[in-house]
Formats: structure tokens, sequence, C-alpha cells
């Protein structure tokens, strides 16, 4: 537990942190995959801008 309050609605189906505690789901993910949460952000930038480019062209917005 990294201290933060649990989500709301969160009671009774295991605990999600709000925060980012070095315990907290998020940053063990982050741990996890390696490096700093920028390294992570620029491998997941390109996936990311790729699902919002076939999303928007699906909606004729470019």
């Amino acid at each position: 537990m990294c201290g933060g309050r649990p989500r709301a609605g969160a009671e009774g189906r295991g605990r999600t942190c709000t925060c980012f505690g070095p315990d907290c789901p998020e940053a063990i993910r982050h741990r996890l995959f390696g490096g700093t949460v920028m390294d992570y952000n620029a491998r997941k930038e390109a996936t990311i801008r790729a699902i919002y480019d076939r999303l928007f062209r699906a909606y004729g917005m470019l």
C-alpha cells in the first residue's frame, strides 16, 4: 500500500491507489518495464499516436 486512499468504490475489490507511491501498481508497472517514466512514455508514444491517428481518421477529423 502506498499510503494513498483507495479509489472511490474500490472497497472489497482490492486496493487501487490514486497516488504514485513506491508500492502503487502504476509505479511497479513502470519499474517492470525498466528505465524512468520518461523512458516508458517515449516507448509507448508511437503506439498511442497510431491509435489516435486511426481514431481521428475514422471520424473524418484528419
